[in-house]
């Protein structure tokens, strides 16, 4: 009697755990303050300024995604934009980029090598991951039996951010949001010394990762975008 017990318990904890198992929800959102349209050979740099691992994927996520594009556009990472147009300081405040930008374009030699370069739009990108962790536990006594189970669930959301700078127009052009959430879980089930792990993982990050270079890439070669404010809603499983 105390199998058939648990065997339903244990049958109820993996359907509930299962509905959520490996859920992930992104959202996109433009806005967009100026017409961008990336022509050969021109040059797009990506760069970033706290160079956090989640960061460092956005530049790979959205070089692929413009070479995916347009194969012609030259890209410039942050240690290429350093010894090619201007080595010292990059804001962290990413409030301060647009004053940044604005000042290069217009400094007299720095626009030169800008112009020599072919370098037309900056994206810079912010953006991280934060989770929030809550133990799983509980136990569940029978005829000659204990059911037993521990773990832990977490709700983790990444976002990510790119701000495009127009050099030849020396404006905002826009700025693009990635939002990704998820909720992994880990749950292991026994009884007595028997433990059975189960579990499922929500790769926001790579999500959040994804979701920005297609939409980066989308912004700067002219493709359709929604509405100023509006927002994209999927699900991957």
């Amino acid at each position: 009697m105390a199998s058939i017990k648990s065997g339903w318990v244990i049958s109820g904890l993996l359907s509930t755990v299962l509905m959520c198992a490996g859920c992930t929800t992104a959202r996109i959102e433009f806005a967009r303050r100026a017409e961008t349209v990336i022509h050969a050979p021109e040059t797009v740099a990506i760069l970033v300024s706290a160079e956090s691992p989640l960061e460092i994927d956005a530049v790979r996520c959205i070089s692929e995604s413009i070479r995916d594009a347009r194969p012609d556009v030259c890209i410039m990472t942050l240690d290429e934009f350093r010894h090619s147009v201007f080595y010292y300081g990059y804001p962290e405040n990413q409030d301060e980029n647009n004053q940044y930008f604005t000042l290069l374009a217009n400094e007299p030699v720095l626009k030169e090598r800008i112009l020599e370069l072919g370098l037309r739009y900056i994206v810079s990108i912010h953006g991280g991951t934060e989770q929030q962790g809550k133990p799983l536990f509980g136990a569940i006594a029978g005829q000659g039996a204990a059911l037993t189970w521990f773990g832990m669930a977490w709700t983790r959301q990444s976002q990510l951010e790119a701000s495009i700078f127009d050099l030849q127009q020396v404006v905002d052009a826009g700025t693009i949001r990635s939002f990704a959430e998820g909720r992994p879980w880990f749950l292991c089930v026994g009884i007595g010394p028997i433990c059975a792990p189960i579990g499922a993982a929500a790769f926001t990050e790579s999500t959040a990762c994804k979701g920005l270079g297609e939409a980066v890439a989308t912004f700067l070669t002219g493709g359709a975008l929604p509405e100023s404010g509006k927002s994209i809603n999927q699900s991957t499983e």
